[in-house]
């Protein structure tokens, strides 16, 4: 049986975390899907999957994407020259779908926290859960395209 305080760790979890060093649960999954919805990355498939549950989907930011994501602070040439793979997806294991992954996602998340858009969760929860602040909520829709102002619990409490 699970206390309050675990259900509580588990919404927050599912809402926003970060999965290693990119932003993951069900504002990662958001993430990526605003910048496929809004054009600035572009999908190409590899054609083969691994074990490690990552998907062999690979993307591409287009010229809108990085326009925008110029606009937002990042250099996109800067962050393709990193040795690590440029922008791919991992399952997400609360959503049951694919969140952004790899060089640039881990660029997006940093730079989420430099803005103040996302902050690490209470001393009580988690180190990995991550709560949207209210400025995050309002520049993740204006520059993603994300609507997490609906259903999003964890964003609500602080």
């Amino acid at each position: 049986m699970r206390t309050l305080r675990q259900s509580r760790e588990a919404a927050a979890l599912a809402e926003a975390r970060t999965c290693y060093d990119h932003l993951a649960g069900r504002a990662g999954v958001e993430l990526l899907d605003g910048m496929l919805r809004r054009g600035l990355l572009q999908e190409q498939s590899s054609g083969r999957t691994d074990r490690s549950h990552t998907s062999a989907h690979r993307f591409e930011v287009t010229g809108a994407g990085a326009r925008t994501l110029g606009s937002f602070g990042l250099n996109v040439g800067e962050i393709r020259r990193s040795r690590r793979r440029f922008a791919g997806s991992c399952i997400d294991w609360t959503q049951r779908r694919g969140h952004l992954n790899g060089a640039l996602a881990a660029a997006v998340t940093t730079q989420l926290f430099e803005l103040g858009w996302i902050e690490r969760g209470s001393v009580g929860q988690r180190r990995r859960s991550v709560r949207i602040t209210p400025a995050g909520t309002e520049g993740l829709a204006r520059t993603f395209g994300l609507d997490l102002v609906g259903s999003c619990r964890s964003c609500e409490k602080s």
